[in-house]
């Protein structure tokens, strides 16, 4: 149900564990056009406003109205249900209005019968193994290995260790012992040179955007081009695995909580990336606000 393409990426697995959890609960609760009611599935596994607002920003979910209607956008990679067991969302109309370039798949009748579809899809054993599979069929017929394959073949394997609050951080491990974001950066680039997915590289304005985001927070950011390899390599690190707008909306939260108590400390790309989690978890869990449609509102597109 949940494609290792997307679970397994640094874009997902650098969000609060909170976060994660959220995500699962929306798309086991999402409907075939992947809509699901957020509120429910919220008040329900006690998320807080910054566990949404993180898979908003991260764009994993996109908010149709203002009864937190979502969409979970990577819906078509983690199902590929069959046209004649589809069932159209009752919020197909507003997916469509507020989406219009989203590909769904049309409901067809089934092929069985002739009728359409009117309820949930009994599917043979064989076709639900392919759909909730981690391996997709390029269109010469070639399995295409994950990369969680890729990743458990280099060695790695997932391991979940006590975050220190009650809480458990899950990611991926070599020899018992979680990878910093640098490394496991190291090994996305290496799959997706191994798979063809091979990033472009990335261009001095690219890096030299992300340094000048700490103008005026660190007073070293001129000399880290230049003069220093380690901060250049920390933001081509950061460019894998983030946006330059998702890194600035980082940096940003970094400068407001600068300074507070047990909020961490980040005023340079390499700190930012060795700290990035941290500074997710620390903003998505330092608000009691309850979640309500007003509460978030912000996150609705104008």
């Amino acid at each position: 149900m949940f494609s290792n393409r997307i679970i397994g990426s640094g874009r997902f697995l650098t969000m609060p564990p909170s976060a994660q959890a959220l995500y699962f609960h929306l798309g086991i609760n999402a409907d075939d056009d992947g809509v699901v009611e957020a509120y429910q599935v919220i008040k329900l596994t006690d998320s807080k406003p910054g566990d949404l607002e993180v898979l908003v920003k991260k764009e994993f979910v996109y908010i149709l109205n203002g009864d937190l209607v979502v969409v979970i956008l990577d819906w078509r990679e983690h199902n590929l249900i069959r046209p004649d067991r589809k069932i159209d969302s009752i919020y197909k109309d507003l997916l469509e209005e507020k989406l219009p370039s989203i590909s769904l798949i049309e409901a067809q009748p089934r092929a069985d019968t002739g009728k359409p579809s009117g309820g949930r899809s009994v599917d043979t054993q064989m076709s639900a193994q392919v759909r909730l599979g981690e391996v997709r069929i390029d269109n010469t017929g070639e399995v295409e290995t994950s990369q969680g394959d890729f990743f458990r073949s280099q060695g790695l394997s997932l391991l979940s260790v006590d975050a220190g609050d009650g809480s458990e951080r899950t990611g991926w491990a070599l020899n018992g012992k979680l990878l910093s974001k640098a490394r496991l950066a190291e090994y996305t680039r290496k799959w997706k040179r191994l798979s063809g997915e091979v990033a472009p590289a990335k261009s001095r304005s690219e890096v030299e955007q992300v340094i000048s985001l700490f103008k005026g927070f660190n007073d070293a950011y001129s000399t880290w081009y230049t003069g220093n390899k380690t901060e250049r390599q920390a933001c081509e690190s950061l460019l894998e695995v983030r946006n330059v707008s998702e890194i600035k909306y980082l940096v940003e939260k970094a400068k407001r909580v600068y300074g507070n108590k047990f909020a961490p400390k980040v005023n340079s790309p390499w700190s930012l990336l060795r700290k990035m989690k941290d500074l997710e978890e620390y903003e998505a869990t330092s608000t009691s606000e309850p979640v309500t449609p007003a509460s978030i509102a912000h996150l609705m597109p104008l």
